[in-house]
């Protein structure tokens, strides 16, 4: 069984993955007319923020929990 910060990691990252498989199809095929968030539609910038926010809070949860060792380098970036 996963432990809380374990938890947190997984979100953290499969969130992370999520914003980059999107962004990869979006290079590939062109955007989509809609992206979702809560089951909200939302443009591409929106999603790009609310991904990075969920993204950040997760990350400072893991950070508040005392993980040792985690290293997080907040890099900008455009897609």
């Amino acid at each position: 069984m996963a432990t809380y910060l374990e938890n947190l990691i997984i979100i953290r990252d499969s969130l992370a993955q999520e914003l980059s498989d999107e962004a990869a199809y979006r290079a590939e095929h062109g955007p989509k007319p809609t992206y979702s968030i809560s089951g909200r539609s939302v443009s591409w910038m929106e999603y790009i923020s609310g991904m990075q926010a969920a993204i950040k809070e997760a990350t400072d949860q893991i950070i508040m929990s005392g993980a040792e060792g985690i290293i997080d380098e907040h890099v900008r970036g455009y897609v």
